[in-house]
């Protein structure tokens, strides 16, 4: 076992490094790399597979501590791949002239055909939207009818209640009518033929007949001068 220098085992595991080989380090690297001044190597020249002994001197002066170092296998070398030679461009066909035109116009062909195909496709788009549109305007429509309908029957119906009840209310205003006619002409006949004893004073007859009697006639203008009835009795 000899000694070594710091450069020296660094110059060891870098000859690892650059041969392929990994180095291990099963020990402490913060106080091995501390202590390499004082490190000792075993079969530094060989750098062969295997385990390797550092011999690292104790501060106190005792037995040396051994670390061990594991270089491994070398690792095969892969031969680079050469990449494949690029195809050569295919031979384009130069046409001449009639061939030139000749595929010109079947380009032309081809863009006529293509621009044709994309509007009947656009048609029958609009087509396909203007019958959604009018599916959804015949649903409104219906739905606008159906609430009108409603609606006006609604109004009818309050219509025909109105009539029924203003029929009602004329017949009952016929009915009043006929028996104040009957009142009036029954007491009328009774005061002519002079028989007071179970009627009315001829004062509450004028007081049941005035109202019926001014219904029945046109109001009488009034006098622009402001005066009143009071006024009108006293002139």
């Amino acid at each position: 076992m000899k000694k070594a220098s710091v450069s020296q085992i660094n110059r060891f595991i870098k000859k690892a490094n650059d041969t392929g080989r990994k180095v291990v380090m099963h020990f402490d690297e913060a106080r091995l790399e501390y202590e390499l001044g004082r490190a000792k190597m075993l079969n530094e020249d060989k750098a062969e597979p295997g385990d390797y002994v550092f011999k690292i001197e104790s501060e106190e002066g005792g037995d040396p501590e051994e670390y061990i170092v594991k270089l491994e296998e070398r690792e095969p070398v892969k031969e680079p791949i050469e990449p494949e030679p690029p195809t050569p461009p295919a031979r384009t066909f130069e046409p001449s002239g009639n061939e030139s035109v000749s595929m010109l116009m079947q380009m032309r062909q081809m863009d006529l055909e293509s621009w044709e195909r994309e509007r009947r496709s656009m048609r029958e788009e609009i087509n396909q939207l203007r019958e959604y549109f009018n599916k959804m305007l015949e649903v409104e429509r219906e739905k606008y009818a159906t609430a009108l309908k409603t609606e006006r029957d609604a109004y009818e119906f309050r219509l025909t209640l109105l009539q029924g009840n203003q029929a009602k209310l004329d017949e009952e205003r016929a009915a009043i009518r006929e028996t104040e006619q009957k009142i009036i002409k029954s007491e009328l006949t009774r005061k002519m033929k002079g028989s007071d004893d179970d009627g009315m004073s001829l004062k509450d007859l004028m007081t049941i007949v005035a109202p019926f009697l001014m219904r029945s006639q046109p109001a009488a203008p009034q006098a622009q001068t402001g005066s009143t009835p009071s006024d009108w009795n006293q002139g």
